[in-house]
């Protein structure tokens, strides 16, 4: 429950309005949508208790997050606010009902506000995170060299072939002053003699950029 008000409290100051104001407004209806799509993706919360935080009942929480889906797939600008408000609400939430959630860094969280935003504005590309991070034991050491395995491969790989004829993207992702390993700078430029646009970055404005830049 105390989530669905942090959410309901972001979308509140994001659009300098109370959403559970009785009213058909549209700033305040779209609002609302935004709010229902939001909690129903972050949260387990039932519908009905979504629905009851601004006063609603559960068919019109499924209906409105319903119409957002199929506004946000050919409206950019009503994309771009959902997907902004969504981001607040991210870290706001911190998915507290995770106790994990406590032990992620901040290049976690970063790679997941990357791949929130692959999964929400391109669904239908194929983008993956790859888990080449973390301490092994020396049997899994010994298992990733075994079955192949390679060092340094970028955290995003995004496999599309643009209009400008790259096979696809690559982007390893940094937090700070950190920089590439030798091993993750050698898989860039391996990419990259592959036909693969490739970057390291550690700005996330800069990083949906170079996506968006990717797919015009």
């Amino acid at each position: 429950m105390r989530d669905i008000i942090k959410i309901k409290k972001a979308c509140d100051k994001h659009f300098d309005i109370d959403i559970s104001k009785k009213t058909r407004v549209r700033k305040y209806a779209d609002a609302r949508k935004m709010y229902y799509k939001i909690c129903r993706e972050l949260l387990s919360e039932p519908v009905q208790t979504i629905g009851d935080i601004v006063n609603v009942d559960h068919s019109t929480v499924i209906v409105g997050a319903q119409r957002l889906e199929d506004l946000i797939r050919y409206d950019a600008i009503t994309k771009e606010n959902y997907l902004t408000l969504k981001y607040k609400c991210i870290d706001v939430v911190k998915i507290m009902n995770n106790p994990f959630v406590k032990y992620l860094g901040k290049e976690d969280i970063l790679q997941n506000k990357v791949m929130t935003y692959l999964q929400t504005k391109y669904p239908d590309v194929y983008s993956i995170h790859v888990p080449n991070e973390g301490k092994r034991t020396p049997f899994m050491q010994f298992k990733f060299k075994y079955l192949g395995g390679k060092r340094g491969i970028p955290d995003i790989l995004i496999f599309h072939q643009n209009k400008k004829g790259k096979c696809g993207l690559a982007i390893e992702l940094k937090v700070g002053y950190n920089k590439p390993t030798k091993n993750q700078f050698e898989a860039l430029e391996s990419l990259k003699r592959g036909n693969w646009e490739c970057h390291w970055l550690n700005d996330y404005e800069k990083t949906i950029q170079i996506i968006d830049e990717y797919f015009k």
